[in-house]
C-alpha cells in the first residue's frame, strides 16, 4: 500500500509509475483526473500496473466505469460505507461480476425498511437500508438509519466472499 492523499496529480501519476502498485481506491471523478494527467503527461495508463480500482464516497455511472475500464485497462468495482458505521469498507462489488455490492454481514447486520413507518421489508423490496454492527466495540451502531434507498437481493450461488446479501449501489436522498 502507498498512501497518498488526493491533489498532486502529477506526482500520483509519477508515484503510480515508480512503485507499481496493482489497486488504486480513490473516487471515481480522481480517477479520471488521473487519467486526463496521464494523457497531458503522454503516457499511455494501460502500460501501468494497475489491475483493479475500488472507486467511492462519490455517486458514479455506468458510463463512468466503463470510461475508467476501457481508458485505463482495470477492473473497476464500487465500494460502500458511511463514516458513522465504520467508514469504508462496509459493502463492496467483486471484480468476478460487478452486480451489486455485498454486505460484510460478518460485521454488519443490514435491513430494508419503509422510509415512512420503518417497517422492515422483505427481501427484494426497495426501501431504506439500516445497519446494525456486530463486531464495532468502542461505539457500536444499533438499527442507524442511513437514509440511503436499495434493496437486498440474495447472494449469487457459489460467492466465495464472506459477503452474503447482495445491494444495488445505494441511492442517497
Amino acid at each position: 500500500m502507498i498512501p497518498a492523499s488526493g491533489g498532486m496529480t502529477a506526482r500520483q501519476v509519477q508515484i503510480i509509475q515508480d512503485f507499481r502498485p496493482e489497486i488504486i481506491m480513490v473516487t471515481p471523478s480522481y480517477m479520471l483526473t488521473l487519467l486526463d494527467e496521464f494523457a497531458r503527461q503522454g503516457v499511455d495508463p494501460r502500460s501501468t500496473s494497475l489491475r483493479v480500482g475500488i472507486f467511492g464516497a462519490e455517486p458514479w455511472t455506468e458510463e463512468m466505469r466503463r470510461e475508467i475500464e476501457e481508458r485505463m485497462d482495470i477492473h473497476a468495482v464500487d465500494i460502500y460505507g458511511l463514516s458513522e458505521v465504520i467508514g469504508p469498507g462496509v459493502a463492496q462489488e467483486c471484480v468476478e461480476t460487478k452486480d451489486g455490492l455485498h454486505v460484510w454481514e460478518d460485521h454488519f447486520y443490514p435491513e430494508v425498511v419503509d422510509p415512512i413507518s420503518g417497517e422492515v421489508l422483505p427481501e427484494g423490496e426497495e426501501g431504506e437500508l439500516v445497519f446494525t454492527s456486530l463486531t464495532k466495540e468502542a461505539l457500536p451502531i444499533v438499527r442507524y438509519r442511513t437514509r440511503d434507498l436499495t434493496r437486498l437481493l440474495p447472494a449469487r450461488p457459489g460467492q466465495r466472499s464472506a459477503a452474503s446479501r447482495r445491494s444495488p449501489a445505494a441511492a442517497t436522498t
